[in-house]
This record gives C-alpha cells, structure tokens and sequence, in this order.
C-alpha cells in the first residue's frame, strides 16, 4: 500500500482510477463531494434502484467507479472512528487480491470533524499490505501534512507519555484503541473504585456483556486518557458489569 498526496480536481483523475468517499446511509448527497458526485454519476438514483437498505452505517458500497463509506446515517448525524474504521474493513474486503488506484480527499475530516492524523494510521492500518495506492487530493500545499515517521503498534505502546506532549499521549492511545476495537467510554459512562485495584464499573445502560462473559479480557479507553486500559470482566449484575484493571492494553 502507498499513500501520496497531489494538488488538484479529484474529479481529473486518470481513466480507470477509483474514488473513495464518505456519504451518509441514506445517500443524501447534500454537500461537498458527495453532492458534485452525485451529480456527475447520479449515486442517490443508482443506490435506490439497487435497494439497499439505508441502515448499514459502517459499510461500503460500490457504485460504477466510486466506493460510498457509509459512515453515518443521515446528515444530522455524526462521524465515528469506530464506523469509519468499519467501512474501511468492509471497502479492504470488497478489493482484496487486485490491484487498485484510489483518489481520496480527507476523508473523514473537514465537515466531520475527525482527525486526519488518525485516520491516514487508520487507513494504513487497514490496507497494509494489500496492492493499493491512494492520492489524497488536496487544495494547497499548506493541506499536506509533514512526514511522519511510521510507528509500529510495539512503538505506540512504549511510547511514555513522560516523554511527549500530553496531548500527543492521548491521540496515540485513542488511535490504538480505535484500531484495536476497544471499547470507548465517556468518563461519566464509568466509576472508578481506585481502592478496590482499580475496579471499574460501567452502567449496564452502556454496557451488558452477558454473565457468559466474566473472566473475559475486554479492551476499555476513557476519551482524553493516556492508556488503554486492559480489564477483566468478574462480575455481571443488573446494574451494570464490574471490572478489574489489569495494566495497558498497549503493554
């Protein structure tokens, strides 16, 4: 997999290129590159003419050269790295064993407020390894991020957060734990008992595992820590699920 980025009209991409893009699920196309999509292909009357439903946010659908991430489900609604993560895996699927050329804007980012930085990880994350190249296309050379130098998981794990910025922690411990499927929870989701070695509690309204699922190892990320927090769940109640802290999932 490669990912550069060019200056330009995603729209004068060369014959036989792809384009990969967020779209909400019930394919509105009201704005930004989804809407001049839209015009030019008429995605909205090939997806309805198609029937698919319009409750698969966290997947891909693929209309004539375009692949539509479906990453939420209307326009009021908002972008998840969790969702987008599933769309990607969906798209990674859809294209494993060929070869593609992809053009991309940011996706993810600018209306929807996510993280470029964490979702290019994402994308190389998902793609590794497989025969892509993609050409993010930006407006400016100001659009173009520095090089970042790769880090490997084992890398992001042992990174101190005594070493680099606080804010710079959190983004490496919210990037891993999106990539890894964990858990994300709100502080206010959660009560700590740090007394009773670290016992968590989570509101059975947020979170019902099941009794089948005690003694199992769960990934759990409080948004704004600097860890990602390894738990076992011991005891399942009606209240709610208690879990023990057993160290950095990173670790």
């Amino acid at each position: 997999m490669t990912l550069t980025y060019k200056i330009g009209n995603i729209f004068d991409i060369p014959l036989g290129w792809d384009i990969v893009h967020c779209v909400t699920a019930d394919f509105s196309c009201g704005a930004g590159i989804a809407k001049e999509l839209n015009e030019r292909c008429n995605l909205k009357e090939k997806f309805e003419a198609q029937h698919f439903s319009t409750d698969i946010v966290g997947s891909c659908v693929k209309i004539d050269n375009v692949f539509n991430l479906l990453t939420k489900q209307n326009r009021y609604s908002k972008v998840s790295y969790e969702d987008l993560t599933n769309c990607l895996y969906h798209m990674a699927d859809m294209i494993l064993g060929a070869h593609y050329n992809i053009a991309m804007p940011k996706i993810g980012c600018g209306r929807d407020g996510l993280s470029w930085d964490i979702v290019v990880d994402i994308i190389k994350e998902v793609f590794e390894n497989m025969d892509v190249d993609f050409v993010v296309y930006v407006l400016s050379e100001e659009d173009i991020p520095d090089e970042r130098i790769e880090e490997t998981d084992d890398e992001i794990a042992n990174t101190s957060p005594y070493l680099i910025s606080q804010e710079e922690a959190i983004e490496n411990a919210e990037r891993w734990a999106v990539s890894h499927n964990a858990l994300i929870l709100e502080k206010d989701d959660v009560l700590f008992d740090e007394e009773d070695d670290f016992m968590l509690f989570i509101d059975s309204s947020i979170f019902d595992p099941g009794k089948e699922s005690i003694g199992t190892e769960i990934y759990i990320y409080i948004l704004g820590e600097t860890d990602v927090g390894s738990y076992e769940i011991v005891n399942v109640t009606k209240d709610g699920t208690y879990c023990k802290y057993l160290g950095d999932a990173r670790k």
